[in-house]
């Protein structure tokens, strides 16, 4: 990649430590003085990555800033990096509401997403290359395509469109169907989330606090709003174990399971496929201080962030009512059983 006469990472940024990161980074990285936006716009069709830092800029002014850019490069990949937008939920939905993929507070993640990039831009040798469903970004190999979707488009809407690699008509959305049927899920590196044989769904749920009282929160697909982390259990999983895997999968954070709020069973009837879903709802708490929370998008999650009941109350989206329920049932001293009631793992 001639990466002197096309710049690959934009950077409009003077910080320090996001430019020494990004220096060690696989990508060639361009720096873009904070009033050479203009400059960054123009430069914008050949980019691979474009990095806006957020300090000192109100978030309608970054906003307007990655609309452009996306307007500009839809096959670009747009971070936005500062402390105090990064820990922001609901600047964070903004930031993916008008087009970006990534907002974050630390520059080791922007130079990881960076290095993940440029993993995507190198096909293997005689590999079968395909464009991207979503944003038709080509010479994508069947690995690099399973990594760019979610990274890429985990913000944006469903869509059920013919599959790049095997030419099927998935029942379900593209982003899933690629995820479940392609890449290192196909080779039997990862567990398939679709298993026919199982009639009983087992799914974990957490409710994280911190000392300060906030609440660790999920930043869902399609820019549905924020939730608590969990989903189902891999099969041989117990509900702890699953709980605590879903947690870091999709949060970032390790935690330790110190209370049950709730199970739920629930039979679902039909001549076709009966099925039973069952839900255990935990309390947990971080395992360990100053932890960092998942700032770089993937199949799992967009990112993470600390919630106060406040900013659950104020409108922050929300992808259901759950995590303002949980917080409200916290904050009135409501019951959380002992994990004795449990045999699991």
């Amino acid at each position: 990649m001639a990466s002197e006469a096309k710049p690959v990472c934009l950077v409009l940024s003077s910080d320090k430590s996001l430019l020494d990161e990004l220096q060690t980074s696989k990508l060639c990285t361009t720096t873009v003085e904070t009033e050479g936006i203009l400059s960054m716009m123009s430069l914008a069709e050949n980019t691979e990555m474009a990095v806006i830092d957020g300090s000192g800029r109100d978030v309608a002014n970054v906003t307007d800033l990655v609309q452009n850019l996306h307007k500009a490069n839809k096959k670009m990949f747009i971070c936005v990096y500062g402390d105090k937008i990064g820990r922001n939920a609901a600047a964070r939905i903004a930031v993916a509401d008008s087009g970006g993929a990534m907002t974050s507070w630390s520059s080791s993640a922007v130079r990881k997403a960076a290095d993940i990039i440029h993993g995507t831009l190198q096909p293997s040798k005689r590999a079968q290359v395909y464009k991207c469903p979503y944003c038709q970004k080509g010479g994508l190999d069947e690995d690099g395509l399973w990594t760019h979707c979610p990274m890429y488009h985990i913000n944006e809407p469903n869509q059920t469109t013919l599959c790049p690699i095997c030419r099927m008509q998935p029942s379900q959305n593209i982003q899933v169907h690629i995820r479940n049927f392609h890449g290192p899920v196909a080779r039997g590196e990862l567990d398939n989330e679709f298993h026919s044989d199982i009639s009983l769904y087992s799914f974990g749920l957490v409710v994280c606090q911190r000392d300060d009282g906030k609440f660790l929160l999920v930043q869902e697909f399609t820019s549905c709003g924020f939730w608590v982390p969990g989903g189902r259990l891999n099969p041989g999983e117990g509900l702890i174990s699953g709980a605590k895997r879903e947690t870091l999968e999709e949060g970032g954070v390790e935690i330790e399971i110190t209370g049950l709020l709730k199970m739920e069973f629930l039979p679902h009837r039909s001549d076709k496929n009966p099925f039973v879903r069952l839900r255990a709802v935990f309390l947990a708490k971080p395992a360990h201080a100053n932890v960092e929370e998942k700032t770089v998008p993937d199949f799992e999650s967009a990112g993470a962030a600390w919630v106060s009941l406040a900013e659950m109350k104020s409108g922050l989206r929300l992808r259901s009512r759950e995590p303002l329920y949980w917080a409200e049932y916290l904050a009135a001293g409501k019951p959380v059983y002992s994990l004795d009631v449990l045999e699991t793992v």
